[in-house]
C-alpha cells in the first residue's frame, strides 16, 4: 500500500500510515506463519544469475498441489464433474513476471499443456524461453525433456530434496498461496452463504494478477510492465474485492431485446471472481450462484464492501445503494429521466 502511494497509484495521503499501518483481520488469518528464531547461514550463490537480463533467459517453475477440488469455469451446458487439482507456476527471472496455469491433474500431458500455454504467452509478448530451472519429479520425465530438446531449450535441476535451490518460485508460490487464501477468507467471512473453498482457482488467478500489476520495484515498474515492455497502464478502479456481490443487468436489457416484465427485477446477483483474461480490464468474471455458470459481464454494479449482504438476507434495500451505483451508466440515465420528469411537472 505504501509503495503504491509513493508511485501515485493510490492517493498520497496513505503515506501518513507508513509508521502506523492498520491491522488487516483477513491478512492475519490468511498469512500467519512462525516467527524466525535464528539467523540464516552463509549466503550461497544466487539462483538469479547476472546474465538473466532478458525475458525468457531463465524461468523457474514448480507446481501447487491442492487436496481440495477447485471449480472449473463453464459458460453454459451441464456442469462438469471435473475439478482443478493444481497450478503450474512460472516465474521469469528478468521481469519477475508470474504465470499460473490451472490443471485438472498433475500428469505429464497437463504439465506439457501448461508449458505450451506459458510459451504462447511469451511469444505474444515477443519473447522466447531459453532455459528452465525446476525440481526433479515431473520435470525430469522423458516427455518433458523431449519437449525441452525439441524447442532448443535447456533445463537445470535442483538437488534431490534441496528445494531451496528453486527458491525463486518456491517463495512466489508461498506469496500466491497466502494472497489467494487471504482473498478467499475475506470473502468467506463476509458472505459465508455463497463463498466456498471450491473458488480457490479464481482466488489464485486474482492473486497472481495483483502480484503482476500492483507490485513495483524501486524504479516504479511492475512485473507486467517489464514483461510486456510497456508503461504501468492499468486502472486501479478496475480492481475490485474478490468474491464480492455484483448486480448484473438482465440479459434482455443488455441485448436490446424486449425487456423483462415491468415489475420484475432488472438485475440478478452474482459473485465477482476477477477480471476476464480474454477481454478488456473492465470486463469481469461473474459466477451465477443459481446455475453455477461463470460468464464475462460488463454491465455490473459492484458491492466491494459487502454492505448489501445483510440487506439481501432481510429482503430490504441498503441505504448506500445510490452511492454504489453512481458510476453506472444505467443509473445515470435513469436519474436524468427522473430529473426531466420532475422539471416538466
Amino acid at each position: 500500500m505504501i509503495r503504491l502511494a509513493r508511485t501515485g497509484v493510490l492517493p498520497k495521503r496513505f503515506l501518513k500510515l507508513r509508521n502506523d499501518t492498520p491491522i488487516c483481520i483477513s491478512c492475519n488469518f490468511g498469512k500467519a506463519h512462525k516467527r524466525p528464531w535464528r539467523s540464516k547461514g552463509k549466503r550461497s550463490s544466487p539462483i538469479r544469475k547476472e546474465s538473466d537480463t532478458q525475458v525468457g533467459d531463465c524461468v523457474s517453475t514448480d507446481q501447487i498441489v491442492s487436496a481440495q477440488p477447485g471449480l472449473i469455469p463453464q459458460m453454459n451446458g451441464f456442469l462438469t464433474s471435473d475439478r482443478i487439482w493444481g497450478v503450474t507456476v512460472f516465474v521469469d527471472h528478468a521481469s519477475d513476471f508470474t504465470y499460473g496455469h490451472l490443471m485438472r491433474s498433475l500428469d505429464l500431458d497437463e504439465t506439457l499443456s501448461a508449458k505450451q500455454a506459458f510459451e504462447t504467452l511469451c511469444a505474444q509478448a515477443g519473447h522466447t524461453v531459453k532455459r528452465y530451472h525446476a525440481d526433479n519429479g515431473r520435470y525430469a520425465d522423458q516427455g518433458f525433456l523431449a519437449s525441452i530438446n525439441s524447442n532448443d531449450q535447456t533445463i537445470t535441476f535442483c538437488g534431490v530434496g534441496a528445494h531451496h535451490q528453486n527458491g525463486i518460485v518456491e517463495r512466489r508460490i508461498r506469496l500466491i498461496t497466502e494472497t489467494a487464501r487471504t482473498l478467499l477468507l475475506h470473502a468467506q467471512r463476509h458472505w459465508p452463504e455463497y463463498i466456498t473453498t471450491m473458488l480457490w482457482p479464481f482466488a489464485v488467478k486474482a492473486a497472481i494478477e495483483r502480484i503482476n500489476y500492483l507490485s513495483f520495484d524501486l524504479e516504479g515498474k511492475s512485473p507486467a510492465s517489464k514483461f510486456y515492455g510497456t508503461e504501468n497502464a492499468f486502472n486501479i478502479n478496475e480492481f475490485h474485492t474478490f468474491g464480492c456481490p455484483v448486480f448484473v443487468l438482465d440479459s434482455r436489457l443488455q441485448s436490446g431485446q424486449i425487456g423483462p416484465p415491468k415489475w420484475e427485477p432488472r438485475s440478478r446477483v452474482g459473485i465477482y471472481l476477477g477480471h476476464s483474461p480474454f477481454h478488456a480490464g473492465s470486463v469481469s468474471l461473474v459466477l451465477n450462484p443459481k446455475t453455477g455458470h461463470v460468464s464475462p459481464q460488463y454491465h455490473v454494479t459492484f458491492d466491494d464492501s459487502f454492505v448489501t449482504v445483510p440487506f439481501m438476507r432481510d429482503g430490504t434495500r441498503p441505504p448506500t445503494w445510490e452511492e454504489m451505483c453512481k458510476n453506472s451508466t444505467e443509473f445515470d440515465r435513469f436519474t436524468m429521466i427522473e430529473d426531466q420528469i420532475a422539471n416538466s411537472t
